[in-house]
């Protein structure tokens, strides 16, 4: 009777050694996949919160004084506001493959993709220029560089239009 309770408790070891064995296995080809899913995922919503800030910014920037609250949630990556270059982007770092060709600059309509190879992962970097038509301001301050980081919470942004201020032909939006 002792050799039969010693050979169950054994079995039972094997058996809950065996599942977790598998469990591993399975989660080593599956977490790979998921991650990556995450990645795309990630990157995609970056574009699409760039891309409806560019609607904003095409619906006002013709009418001054119109302003245009929005909530911006950002999860992953860093959302800045280039005032000085007039440029408006997202970095994500740590991605596990490259969303498009490492090193070219590639277009998804006015926003524009560029994956950099880091040395482990890589980086996106997504933006829209608008240097050639209106003079980004960040809190009515030009030349400076705002960075939104990840948070729980929605940040809140107003897009405000001032029209040709300096009478240069280049029109002022200011996000703040």
């Amino acid at each position: 009777m002792i050799n039969k309770r010693g050979q169950i408790w054994i079995e039972t070891v094997l058996y809950t050694l065996i599942g977790l064995a598998l469990i591993g296995l399975v989660l080593s080809f599956v977490m790979p996949r998921i991650n990556s899913s995450k990645d795309s995922l990630v990157v995609e919503q970056s574009v699409s919160s760039l891309k409806e800030i560019n609607n904003i910014i095409n619906k006002i920037w013709l009418t001054p004084g119109n302003k245009w609250p929005i909530s911006m949630s950002i999860k992953k990556g860093m959302f800045s506001i280039d005032s000085e270059n007039d440029v408006v982007y997202f970095v994500i770092d740590g991605l596990s493959k490259p969303y498009s060709e490492v090193g070219t600059l590639v277009p998804f309509g006015e926003v524009n993709l560029l994956t950099i190879k880091n040395q482990k992962d890589y980086s996106i970097i997504a933006s829209i220029n608008y240097s050639s038509r209106i003079n980004i301001t960040n809190n009515g301050i030009d030349g400076a560089i705002k960075s939104l980081s990840p948070a729980p919470t929605p940040y809140k942004i107003t897009l405000s239009s001032f029209g040709d201020i300096n009478n240069d032909g280049l029109f002022v939006v200011d996000i703040s």
